[in-house]
């Protein structure tokens, strides 16, 4: 078996030839072997074919020439030539060989063990080594607290392409991408799959000038002596020379603990004052790791007194909850400057224990006044009802029932909190507080509210009642501390007579003014509508800054000819009712001395021949009085032989009432305003705006009025007074069920054709499908201010 050939150059454990031998031909060498004649030829070859001429590797030795015999002559020396190398930017491994071959019998024999031979030529990397692997911390610019203790910037490379045991790696650093040098020590690889640990020294990074953007790189040198471009290069800022920055101060958590209280609304941050603090400097708090949003440092912030902090951070309680309770929530902030990376100061641990009473469940929506799981208090005071101090019961101590079951259901105390009720401005000592004992836990919870000192001392109207409930927390380091919640408002309406509208002393009965001496409205009267007036003369305490209202309801009575209510009262006549509820007066009711309610003829009309009875109340902001006496008068408008006529056009049906009722029919009034006011809303009979609109439309409806039917045309009507040609009628609706309300609309525009802030006045009108046409419905004044969208 022939000797395998020798490559002297190649490095036996890689294979490798170095670069730089790679200038001349390869020397080959080939041992003199037993088997070799001087009729042989020696053949360098590759790919384990010798075959193939295109294998063969550079020029064949004739062993013609040679003394075999010569003790001295070992070996032959063959070349692999520079021009068969492979080439310039290759990474080969070649299988290399050679054969004796003779010319004689044209046959050749080749050695067993063929040699692998590689040729790199091909820098680690590929096109180029990734960039060095800093962390996100660093990426964002680096400080004096990104150095280790011995002052080294410790990165890390990633493996990269064609990386090899005994690569050489070489960091580079410098002030541009173009300008810079590279740096001693180089670090060897000793596992290319693993990430190579690397270090930049303060005194290199100082050599090139802090506060400024550096660029950070490397190259590879390997084991065949390729060397690399430098990587793709990272710039970062670099200040490892700013401002040591002391711990961040919790002035909440000086007495061991930051509870509920202290949190809601927020926790003041206070940040020490700093070497070399400049004008927009950004602060950051991080409070359990979640950031605040920046404070620029103002000129107020730097004028301060030096000894004072340079700023003040409020850390909302959304950011406090949402990193939770502990003993030990770290707190830190960060400042950056522009142009320059952000730099942390050291951290503090503060206690935080944001549980409160109210409830084993978390507060629903805790950055309100209120805690949302506590119910509001109750009050009673005699035999007023519940939150209501009437005048009759002013005078009385109260009682407020604190209820031992949250919203959730689940107990709001625990045995050793503390309740304390407050009244208005008043609470303890006034008002005793009550403390929660095993006795007293498992149920609801009276608190006395003293008439003296407490209700009288804050006097009559609407008063706000709530109650506070604290409990004592184990503070970091022993001893407790308070957190405090406060129930929701309870307003509490306290009255006393003088308060009232009349003092609370009886008011007058109402006046059936066109009543005759026999106090009766008769025919004539009644059939072309009447009126009752309500007497607002000499009452006190309706000033318009009260918000006086007025409450009344007429209704007949099956008493025939008599002169008064019948004994036993008499039964009512419901399709004669009149009535309205807090009805707001004006100033025009108060200086005509009267507030007046129509009694149009559709409605006494059901009374025909009978009596009738007006009740009222007068309220204001501290009560109502319901002392009057009651008005009565008799209505005889029956024609001669007992019988009403039947409002106007329901006259065909033929239909007559008795003396004591009359059925229901259809019938458009024999006068005006018998039809009922529009029937706005509260908020739209407050005042009329753009909010009002509908798409431009301002939609109202109209009761079922009397003698309503199927197919009515109702126009709308709008003017500036309550004369009809005053205004104009807008495009009508039809009435499709006669037992519910007709929606009506007024187009904008057509409003503002008639006016614009100021009164206006909002009626309607009916027409029946036999074509017979209503007056004017009674109106509604309605201040108006619209705005041009």
């Amino acid at each position: 078996m022939l000797d395998p050939l020798v490559v002297p150059d190649r490095d036996p454990i890689r294979g490798i030839i170095p670069i730089d031998k790679l200038t001349a031909d390869l020397l080959v060498e080939v041992p003199k072997g037993a088997e070799f004649r001087n009729s042989l030829s020696i053949q360098l070859f590759i790919n384990n074919d010798f075959e193939d001429p295109d294998n063969f590797i550079g020029d064949p030795v004739d062993l013609a020439s040679f003394d075999l015999t010569d003790p001295t002559l070992v070996k032959f020396d063959l070349f692999y030539k520079t021009t068969e190398f492979p080439a310039q930017g290759a990474n080969v491994t070649v299988s290399l060989n050679y054969f004796l071959f003779d010319t004689a019998s044209e046959s050749g024999v080749a050695a067993g063990l063929p040699l692998s031979v590689r040729f790199d030529r091909q820098p680690a990397g590929g096109d180029e080594l990734p960039p060095i692997a800093f962390t996100d911390e660093q990426l964002s610019g680096i400080t004096a607290s990104d150095l280790d203790v011995d002052g080294k910037l410790n990165t890390i490379v990633d493996p990269y392409h064609l990386g090899e045991e005994g690569d050489l790696v070489e960091l580079w650093l410098g002030d541009s991408a173009t300008n810079g040098s590279y740096l001693a020590p180089t670090y060897p690889v000793t596992d290319p799959r693993l990430q190579l640990p690397v270090s930049f020294t303060r005194e290199q990074l100082d050599a090139v000038g802090d506060a400024q953007a550096m660029y950070f790189g490397y190259r590879v040198t390997d084991f065949a002596g390729n060397v690399s471009p430098v990587s793709n290069l990272t710039a970062i800022d670099v200040f490892i020379n700013l401002p040591t920055l002391d711990p961040p101060v919790v002035p909440e958590a000086a007495d061991g603990l930051v509870t509920y209280n202290d949190a809601n609304p927020s926790v003041t941050v206070e940040i020490p004052r700093y070497d070399g603090a400049a004008l927009n400097d950004a602060i950051v708090v991080l409070w359990g790791g979640l950031p605040t949003n920046p404070h620029a440092l103002t000129q107020a912030d730097m004028d301060r007194d030096p000894l004072l902090p340079v700023a003040y951070i409020e850390v909302p309680y959304a950011t406090v909850a949402t990193a939770g309770n502990g003993m030990a929530i770290e707190v830190l902030y960060q400042m950056t400057r522009a142009g320059s990376p952000m730099l942390p100061s050291p951290k503090v641990d503060v206690p935080v224990d944001l549980r409160t009473p109210g409830g084993p469940d978390p507060d629903p929506d805790p950055e309100l006044p209120e805690h949302g799981n506590i119910r509001v208090p109750s009050i009673q005071c005699g035999t007023s009802p519940v939150n209501t101090i009437d005048p009759t019961d002013f005078g009385k101590d109260a009682v407020a029932t604190v209820f031992r079951q949250g919203v959730d259901n689940n107990p709001i105390w625990l045995v050793d909190d503390v309740i304390q009720m407050h009244w208005a401005t008043i609470s303890n000592p006034e008002i005793a507080s009550m403390t929660v004992t095993v006795p007293n836990e498992g149920a609801n919870i009276p608190i006395p509210i003293p008439f003296t000192d407490v209700i009288e001392a804050i006097g009559v109207g609407p008063v706000d009642t709530w109650f506070t409930l604290t409990r004592e927390l184990p503070a970091e380091g022993g001893g407790t501390v308070p957190v405090t919640v406060r129930s929701p408002i309870q307003e509490v309406q306290v009255a006393s007579a003088s308060a009232l509208p009349g003092d609370g002393n009886q008011l007058a009965a109402a006046d059936f003014w066109e009543k005759n001496a026999s106090n009766i409205i008769v025919k004539r009267v009644g059939a072309r509508g009447t009126s009752v007036r309500i007497s607002l003369a000499g009452v006190s305490n309706i000033g318009l800054a009260l918000n006086p209202t007025i409450s009344y309801n007429f209704v007949g009575l099956e008493s025939g000819d008599a002169n008064g209510p019948p004994t036993p009262p008499g039964a009512e006549i419901e399709d004669s009712r009149i009535t309205a509820t807090d009805v707001p007066l004006e100033q025009s009711h108060i200086d005509d001395g009267y507030f007046e309610v129509a009694l149009p003829y559709a409605k006494t009309y059901f009374i025909c021949r009978n009596g009738a009875k007006l009740n009222y109340s007068l309220a204001n902001d501290f009560g109502r009085n319901s002392n009057h006496v009651e008005a009565f008068v008799r209505f005889a408008m029956n024609e001669a032989g007992g019988s009403c006529l039947v409002p106007t056009f329901a006259k065909a049906s033929g239909v007559m009432a008795s003396m004591t009722s009359a059925p229901t029919k259809h019938a458009l009034s024999v006068s005006d305003n018998n039809l009922p006011p529009i029937a706005f809303t509260e908020e739209q009979r407050s005042g009329i705006s753009e909010d009002d609109l509908e798409q431009g439309v301002l939609v109202a409806a109209v009761n079922p009025y009397f003698g309503v039917a199927e197919g009515d045309v109702i126009e709308p009507w709008v003017g500036t007074s309550e004369a009809e040609s005053s205004g104009i009628y807008l495009s009508s609706s039809t009435v499709d069920d006669p037992d519910k309300k007709t929606p009506i609309n007024f187009a904008g525009e057509s409003i503002l054709e008639v006016g614009n802030n100021q009164r206006l006045y909002f009626g309607y009108r009916v027409t029946d499908k036999g074509g017979e046409v209503s007056g004017l419905s009674r109106l509604v004044g309605i201040q108006v201010n619209i705005e041009s969208r």
